[in-house]
């Protein structure tokens, strides 16, 4: 039986804060699974990015730092449960802390 294979899409994903400080870059270009988790997004900026790991992705790969949350095109915050990504959309990675 052949695997079903997943489509994809090209997303930006935008850095702020340390994590753009860290990797050196403002914004990293993707194809990710049209039906994208955290889990997905993790993995992708794990093989990348290397830079992040540790910072902003944990060591494994498999999903963000828990200082760190992810959101889609500033309406929809990346879980475990799947959303769906379209070409040309827009991934926010920044720290989930906040201070004052």
């Amino acid at each position: 039986m052949k695997a079903a294979s997943r489509e994809t899409v090209s997303v930006t994903v935008e850095l702020f804060g340390h994590a753009r400080l860290v990797c050196g870059r403002k914004e990293i270009a993707l194809q990710l699974p049209s039906e994208l988790t955290s889990s997905d997004l993790a993995g992708a900026l794990y093989t990348s990015a290397p830079s992040l790991k540790g910072v902003v992705v944990d060591e494994s790969g498999l999903g963000l730092m828990a200082s760190y949350t992810a959101n889609l095109n500033g309406h929809s915050f990346l879980e475990s449960s799947p959303l769906r990504t379209e070409e040309g959309d827009r991934i926010f990675v920044f720290s989930s802390q906040a201070g004052g």
